[in-house]
């Protein structure tokens, strides 16, 4: 005990605070913050479905008619309530400065894809970034593949992992995917109060 609290106060002397939790620790030691981020990776996963259906045209028929269907259906998140198209909506955190070409998203069931494929699924990437002291996601791309892009293995590659029904989303060259328009006023989305009811609910019921 006595290390723990000379070991807490060398870090407090020094400023060392966690701006998860605001403990005397860095954010990569936050126990609270590990035990929350599935939790947290999934909330901010829903936040960026809304997102694409409030902020864009659908890429199919350029009307503003995108729906968040919000039922949990397997490989299904929007729809276009205009022209019926059915899309996937991934997101990836990338703090690189330069954004790679290739990108692998973890994905569900993998049965349920490929039955979404023959149904003419379609997928929409949003990268993104965090500033964890500011509490704010910074939209930096969204990728489009359309179900012929997610048919041609030389540009997608989808299979499932070893011993389990889940499946990888292996993009191999974003470059030859359509990117849709930004609205450079819509960037960022500050998330502080949703993160503190959701970081306090879950401390409360967890500490």
């Amino acid at each position: 005990m006595t290390l723990v609290l000379k070991s807490n106060y060398k870090q407090l002397s020094a400023g060392i605070k966690c701006y998860f939790c605001n403990g005397t620790h860095t954010c990569r030691e936050c126990p609270i913050e590990a035990n929350m981020a599935p939790l947290l990776k999934k909330k901010v996963g829903n936040m960026m479905e809304y997102y694409i259906a409030n902020n864009f045209k659908c890429p199919e028929c350029k009307e503003m008619k995108l729906r968040v269907i919000g039922n949990h259906t397997p490989s299904l998140d929007i729809i276009c309530e205009h022209c019926e198209n059915k899309f996937e909506v991934k997101s990836k955190c990338l703090s690189s400065y330069k954004l790679p070409n290739d990108i692998t998203l973890p994905h569900g069931s993998y049965i349920d894809y490929t039955i979404r494929i023959n149904e003419g699924l379609n997928l929409i990437v949003l990268i993104y970034g965090v500033d964890r002291i500011k509490k704010e996601i910074n939209v930096r791309e969204v990728i489009y593949a359309d179900n012929w892009n997610l048919t041609n293995k030389d540009l997608i590659d989808v299979s499932q992992r070893k011993d389990s029904n889940l499946s990888t989303i292996y993009i191999k060259n974003k470059k030859f995917l359509k990117k849709l328009d930004l609205d450079m006023s819509k960037l960022k989305i500050t998330f502080q109060e949703d993160f503190d009811n959701f970081k306090n609910s879950y401390i409360e019921s967890n500490y």
